[in-house]
């Protein structure tokens, strides 16, 4: 995602993560994946709602792809497209991801 990380502003912020990484060696990237299911389709499939997926459209990665071929196999998501964004959304929409987060948190009643 070359404009976020070209941004001086959005550059101090990935540092800082770099950073604090790098001092906790491979913990610091991998802590936060240690619960992560490799195949969700089952548990997606149970759900009572639909899953929403914020995917930038300019994001080289295969989710749009990933999210259709569970669309197909008849699970309920839905594809929030973030226009001229890429992967790292939360720096370069974040308004956007707030919004649709706000809307998931006022949908599920908490």
């Amino acid at each position: 995602d070359l404009p976020i990380l070209n941004d001086p502003n959005h550059q101090k912020a990935l540092v800082r993560g770099l950073q604090f990484g790098s001092k906790h060696g491979h913990k610091g990237y991998v802590s936060g994946y240690r619960h992560a299911v490799l195949d969700a389709e089952e548990r997606l499939s149970r759900l009572p709602f639909a899953v929403q997926l914020l995917i930038g459209d300019s994001d080289k990665n295969t989710r749009v792809e990933r999210a259709n071929a569970l669309i197909e196999k008849g699970i309920d998501f839905e594809v929030i497209m973030a226009k001229n964004g890429g992967e790292l959304l939360l720096y370069s929409h974040p308004e956007l991801v707030v919004q649709e987060l706000s809307k998931a948190i006022r949908r599920s009643g908490l």
